[in-house]
């Protein structure tokens, strides 16, 4: 299960003594279909892996589903270093089992592994200008963990604003480049396409 979770952008440069010691930071619990796991304006310093389920994400609207994200995707990591207001509702759509690192639990840590607690701020850093803009942290949470754990609504390029538009444009040329490289595909909510 946490092979997968470590390869993930936060994680993948940390040691593996740190990795081991994280492991058990984790607690796994079971959401119900509908489940809220972090709704917009809470602070909520948790990141979320998905062992197993499909997490939505949705937009502005809650009837604007921006994304559906597969088991292997890890949700929330910026949030774990900064207090920052989440902006999208992320919520189960399937019976979930989710793995939930609490903020006070991963700090605990960099007391003993000073090196991970640098390399996690530079890389949490990096992410946090994703967080501003629902579209913006979808295309983030993918591209966080695996672009393949990462399911757009089929009709979601058609409503979007300009500047969202040139986002998923870019979103997707950056996924059909990954899957010339690494054979990974994209899937949309109606059917399973190949990029390339």
């Amino acid at each position: 299960m946490f092979c997968i979770l470590f390869q993930t952008t936060l994680f993948r440069d940390t040691e593996d003594d740190f990795k081991r010691a994280l492991s058990l930071k984790f607690n796994t619990y079971t959401y119900s279909p509908g489940q809220v796991l972090a709704k917009p304006g809470e602070i909520n310093q948790n990141a979320y892996y998905i062992e197993h389920g499909v997490v939505q994400v949705l937009g502005d609207n809650h009837c604007d589903k921006v994304a559906r994200l597969l088991p292997g995707s890890l949700i929330g990591e910026a949030y774990l270093m900064y207090r920052i207001p989440r902006n999208t509702t992320i919520c189960a759509a399937t019976l979930c089992e989710i793995c939930v690192l609490e903020r006070s639990d991963l700090l605990a840590l960099f007391a003993d592994y000073p090196e991970a607690g640098l390399k996690i701020a530079r890389t949490a850093q990096k992410r946090l200008h994703n967080v501003k803009h629902p579209i913006r942290e979808a295309f983030a949470l993918g591209v966080a963990s695996n672009p393949q754990n990462v399911v757009f609504q089929k009709d979601l390029s058609v409503n979007l604003l300009p500047r969202d538009q040139k986002i998923f444009t870019l979103f997707m040329e950056y996924l059909a480049n990954q899957s010339h490289n690494v054979s990974s595909s994209v899937k949309t909510s109606t059917d399973l396409k190949r990029v390339g």
